[in-house]
C-alpha cells in the first residue's frame, strides 16, 4: 500500500474518532439515555414533555388568579357589610342620640320649659307640636321606655331598608300629630315619641298585608303575636295621662307608611 493511501486512511479514522468524541459529548450533556434509536425517543420524550410541564404552570398561573379573585370578592363583602351595619347605626342610634340630646337639653339648660313646644289640640300654636313632639319628653323615664320601644322594631325595620324607617317617622309624626290635634281634649299639651313606637310596631305588622309574600306575612304574624299586648295597652291605657290619641294615630301612621312602601311579588 502506498503512503497516500496510508494518511488517507488514517485521516478518515481521525474524523470518524472526531465525530463520535462529539457524539459522545452530546450525550453526556443532555444525561443518561438508553443506546440506539430508544435513547433518542427518549429524549425527544424529554424534550415534548418540558412544553407540557410549561403549560400545567400556565395553569397553575392562572388559577392563583381566580383564588385571589374569590379572596378579593370575600374582602368586598366583608367591607359592604360593615358600611352597612355603620349606615344602620348612623341612621337609628344617630336618632336615639338626638332624642337624648334634646331632653338633656331640655332639663338642664330651660327647666322642662320645651314640653310647652308639643301639640296643644285646636290651637294655631298647637300646630308647631305636630313635627316637634316626638322629641319632647316629661322625663328621662319617659325617654327611656320609648327608647326602647323605638330601638327593636326600628332595628328590624332599618336592617331591611334604611329608608323605610324614615318613612315610618314620617308618617307617625305628622298622621299621629294631625289626628291628636283634631279629636284630643282640648287644654293638655302632648309629647312624646311613644306613636312613632305604635307606627313602627304597626308597619311591622301590616307589611305582610300589603306585600302578599309568605315570608312578609310570617313576619307579621309573629309581630302582631309579640307587640298584641303592648299595642292593645296603648290604645287602652290605664293611665289617664297617656294619649291613646297619639297611639291611636301613630300606628295608623305606620299601616299608611306600609302601605305607600310595600314590594309586591311579581307574578
Amino acid at each position: 500500500m502506498s503512503a497516500g493511501g496510508i494518511e488517507s486512511r488514517d485521516s478518515r479514522l481521525t474524523d470518524r474518532g472526531g465525530r463520535l468524541l462529539r457524539r459522545a459529548r452530546a450525550a453526556a450533556r443532555r444525561g443518561p439515555a438508553w443506546p440506539g434509536r430508544r435513547g433518542l425517543s427518549l429524549n425527544r420524550a424529554d424534550r415534548t414533555a418540558s412544553p407540557r410541564g410549561a403549560s400545567l404552570t400556565a395553569i397553575g398561573m392562572a388559577q392563583t388568579p381566580q383564588s385571589n379573585g374569590r379572596g378579593t370578592a370575600t374582602a368586598v363583602a366583608r367591607r359592604q357589610l360593615r358600611a352597612e351595619l355603620r349606615s344602620q347605626v348612623l341612621v337609628l342610634g344617630g336618632t336615639l342620640a338626638v332624642l337624648w340630646l334634646v331632653q338633656i337639653v331640655n332639663v338642664l339648660a330651660f327647666g322642662g320649659r320645651l314640653d310647652a313646644l308639643g301639640i296643644k289640640p285646636r290651637t294655631l300654636r298647637g300646630l308647631m307640636g305636630i313635627p316637634l313632639h316626638p322629641f319632647l319628653h316629661v322625663s328621662f323615664g319617659h325617654l327611656a321606655g320609648n327608647t326602647v320601644g323605638i330601638a327593636i322594631p326600628g332595628w328590624l325595620i332599618v336592617n331591611r331598608r334604611r329608608r323605610d324607617f324614615a318613612v315610618v317617622w314620617l308618617c307617625a309624626t305628622l298622621v299621629g300629630g294631625l289626628g291628636t290635634w283634631l279629636i284630643a281634649p282640648a287644654g293638655i299639651t302632648h309629647v312624646g315619641a311613644s306613636g312613632v313606637a305604635m307606627g313602627l310596631m304597626g308597619f311591622l305588622i301590616a307589611r305582610g298585608w300589603f306585600e302578599r309574600r309568605f315570608a312578609a306575612i310570617l313576619g307579621s304574624l309573629a309581630m302582631l303575636l309579640l307587640w298584641g299586648g303592648t299595642i292593645w295597652s296603648g290604645l287602652f291605657p290605664q293611665d289617664p295621662r297617656v294619649s291613646w290619641q297619639v297611639h291611636l294615630f301613630g300606628l295608623l301612621g305606620g299601616i299608611l307608611a306600609a302601605r305607600l312602601v310595600r314590594t309586591r311579588q311579581r307574578r
